[in-house]
């Protein structure tokens, strides 16, 4: 691979298993986000869970049950950004992972906006136009990024890698 960036980058950052294990935690930290921003921008914790569970259940089920398997699924969806975040993210310097968190959590929250609400309709673009749902978004980067960079101290030290030209 053919590559402009000073340093080693053959290696990925997080192994896969970390990358969905860390998008698991950050699904829970965007959930306690929510619920605790939940009296200032009146959306419920519950409402976000009913409607992520509607993308695969139908919505005549018992509430609590909807509710369970909404939380299952965002967490699952949250496991799954988490993976390809670790697929994609190659070892780079720790501010550099930081700004790279911060857009992809960002790029998360325009696509949640964007294709979220073209699939589940009005009431989930609600959810994901709010500004606790841009702040997840955002803390879920970071939070991904923080366990690359807590993952890269066990390992060697960035190298800088002279050009062979």
């Amino acid at each position: 691979m053919i590559t402009d960036s000073p340093y080693e980058t053959n290696d990925l950052v997080l192994s896969p298993l970390k990358g969905l294990t860390a998008g698991v935690i950050g699904a829970g930290i965007m959930s306690l986000i929510i619920y605790l921003s939940q009296p200032l921008s009146k959306i419920s914790l519950v409402e976000v869970f009913s409607t992520f569970a509607k993308i695969i259940l139908p919505s005549n089920l018992p509430m609590s049950f909807m509710q369970t398997m909404g939380f299952l699924f965002f967490a699952l969806s949250g496991g799954i950004f988490g993976l390809l975040y670790a697929l994609c993210q190659h070892k780079i310097p720790g501010l550099g992972l930081m700004f790279v968190g911060l857009f992809y959590g960002l790029i998360l929250w325009i696509f949640g906006g964007l294709f979220g609400g073209w699939i589940l309709g009005n009431s989930f673009r609600a959810i994901a136009h709010s500004m606790p749902f841009l702040i997840s978004s955002l803390v879920y980067g970071v939070w991904l990024a923080s366990a690359s960079i807590w993952s890269m101290r066990g390992r060697s030290n960035i190298t800088v890698v002279l050009p062979k030209d």
